[in-house]
């Protein structure tokens, strides 16, 4: 089955998600062709993940300066599963906001974009051809 887009992206990062939600929005036919999770390694794998961690033990570190401050605290150790447990669910809403997020009547161009998001793997094999595997 052969199908037009005006704009594939080939995969669903912030980059790829802002370039077809900006082409959607003029009103262009879109894909976004990404074999993962929308959101790509920032929000699955790397920046998000990385930074909730990182406020963690933020937090931990405050604790343990609170009694410099005058305040009465301390902390009991971490919790490393409820941890871990907090931080897939963060990364889980944002991964629920994209999944679907074209099919949405409230997206932008959804309507010229029905079925822009692909789950699949791709590469280029020429200048205007992306063969899906599935």
């Amino acid at each position: 089955m052969s199908q037009h887009f005006d704009l594939i992206a080939i995969g669903g990062g912030s980059g790829g998600l802002a370039v077809a939600e900006q082409a959607a929005q003029l009103g262009r036919r879109v894909a976004i062709i990404e074999a993962e999770r929308l959101g790509g390694t920032c929000v699955n794998r790397g920046c998000v993940p990385k930074k909730v961690m990182w406020y963690a033990a933020h937090v931990a570190e405050a604790v343990a300066d609170a009694p410099w401050f005058g305040i009465r605290a301390a902390s009991e150790g971490v919790d490393w599963p409820t941890l871990i447990g907090g931080r897939n669910r963060y990364v889980g809403a944002i991964n629920d906001h994209w999944d679907g997020y074209a099919e949405r009547p409230e997206s932008p161009g959804s309507r010229a974009t029905a079925g822009w998001w692909m789950r699949a793997p791709s590469r280029w094999t020429g200048s205007a051809t992306a063969p899906i595997t599935s």
